[in-house]
């Protein structure tokens, strides 16, 4: 076996565990709490709490009418936006658990991005439109059509990506919207074949990673000047010999500078991106990987599986939902980092 794959990690898991497939991840934007917020297709998002002992308990949950497809912190962790089937973006209050709509969309809301810096919450949706929404009027405060459906956002400010049907993206300089200027910088990427499936941008906001179905990750450079959009390098990731498989998401550690990706080979990996070269591999999980998320001091690491479709309704039930962490050492570091941010004690 190669020293750089580990095989089935069995790492911790949360408990209860998800009832259906986990959508997003996400940990609270704070060093001080260990907090992991999940959206599944069970209509329900949950918040755990981890210990300084690797332990965890189930602090919060809040059950809708539609599944869910993607949260976002309020950076002073009080609440959590939410976006789902139900077409609807939502404010979860943690304090008093209640929901509050904020905002609607014509179909399902596939993203929600929370804007400190500005205030406002991004939603992407399905019904070919990016939204922004402050929470004070039931109607969007800038609505931007797209020529497709929105299949995922990410934000770094002042970059926001989306991802759109069609193998298209959109690329935006948020500091230009106070200036009046919202246009997009669209394109329609001849280098890629297949299908977008999963974007996330760099640490610096100078870029972005795309995930595509063919098991394939294409990393974008940005002048957030121009707004042009220019080719960093492409690499294969989630192959075997005879399968291509789905990037299904990326995650960036924001501490070592390295990123990960999960597939429908129900693996995971770390990726050292300055080197252009893989540190680790963990395979022959219980299951495809259908979210990720570094925790913001980059000290722990979570990772859903379940099942994502892929071989249609067929695999339908194959494996169990389960949401694993860790703490992040010398696996996801780069070579030559020095230093050691705290996980468990």
């Amino acid at each position: 076996m190669n020293a750089n794959t580990i095989q089935n990690p069995n790492d911790p898991i949360t408990n209860p565990p998800p009832g259906d497939t986990v959508q997003c991840l996400k940990w609270a934007p704070t060093p001080q709490m260990n907090l992991l917020c999940a959206g599944s297709w069970d209509s329900k998002c949950s918040i755990w709490e981890i210990d300084q002992a690797g332990n965890n308990i189930l602090k919060a949950q809040t059950s809708l009418t539609e599944p869910v497809l993607s949260v976002s912190w309020k950076n002073d962790i009080s609440s959590v936006f939410v976006g789902g089937c139900d077409s609807q973006v939502r404010i979860w209050d943690l304090a008093t658990n209640q929901t509050q709509v904020i905002g609607t969309h014509q179909a399902p809301v596939r993203d929600v991005c929370f804007i400190e810096q500005m205030g406002i919450v991004a939603s992407g949706s399905w019904d070919s439109s990016v939204c922004f929404w402050d929470g004070r009027q039931p109607n969007a405060i800038l609505k931007l059509p797209m020529p497709g459906r929105i299949f995922g956002m990410s934000m770094r400010f002042p970059l926001l990506v989306s991802i759109i049907s069609d193998k298209r993206y959109a690329v935006w300089n948020l500091q230009r919207f106070q200036q009046g200027n919202t246009n997009a910088e669209m394109t329609s990427d001849p280098s890629l074949k297949f299908q977008i499936r999963s974007v996330e941008c760099y640490n610096d906001a100078k870029g972005f990673a795309l995930g595509l179905i063919e098991g394939r990750c294409s990393m974008k450079k940005v002048n957030l000047d121009t707004m042009k959009v220019e080719n960093d390098f492409t690499f294969k990731c989630h192959r075997d010999n005879n399968n291509a498989n789905s990037l299904n998401c990326i995650a960036f550690n924001q501490v070592y500078g390295t990123f990960a990706t999960g597939g429908s080979d129900n693996s995971f990996i770390y990726w050292d991106k300055i080197a252009k070269q893989r540190l680790k591999s963990y395979t022959n999980l219980s299951a495809p990987v259908t979210a990720m998320d570094f925790k913001i001091d980059g000290s722990l690491f979570a990772y859903a599986l379940g099942y994502d479709w892929h071989k249609g309704i067929e695999g339908a039930g194959s494996a169990p939902s389960k949401i694993c962490y860790r703490p992040c050492g010398e696996d996801c570091k780069p070579k030559g980092y020095m230093g050691q941010p705290s996980a468990f004690k």
